[in-house]
């Protein structure tokens, strides 16, 4: 003897890919909002820029002043005094002075005393 199931509790459907995909940048985005409000702030609070952040940003502004003073290559003292960064910037991140070095079109930033960790 065969049970009859009624139509609603018929087939099971497979989710749509569209679905699938919406599920899926859900997921992500509250996952990159949990690393936003868990993360971001902690550097804030330290009041401590990570040291790639810092040669980052010194390097574009090296980048910068080389618009304006094309062919030579400046230093950290000319890039503080022609205020393309704050007197206080990334001090805290190397413990030991930045080196900046210029060859044609290539500014290669770097500490000699990492952060210490």
């Amino acid at each position: 003897m065969l049970l009859s199931v009624p139509a609603r509790y018929g087939r099971c459907r497979r989710p749509s890919v569209l679905r699938i995909l919406v599920a899926v940048g859900a997921v992500v985005g509250v996952a990159a909002l949990i690393l936003a409000v868990r993360v971001v702030p902690q550097f804030k609070r330290a009041g401590v820029a990570p040291l790639p952040m810092v040669v980052a940003e010194i390097r574009g502004a090296v980048l910068s002043w080389q618009r304006e003073h094309p062919g030579r290559c400046p230093k950290l003292e000319e890039l503080i005094s022609d205020r393309w960064l704050d007197a206080e910037f990334g001090t805290e991140a190397c413990h030991g002075p930045y080196t900046i070095q210029c060859t044609g079109n290539d500014v290669v930033v770097s500490c000699t005393e990492p952060e210490q960790r």
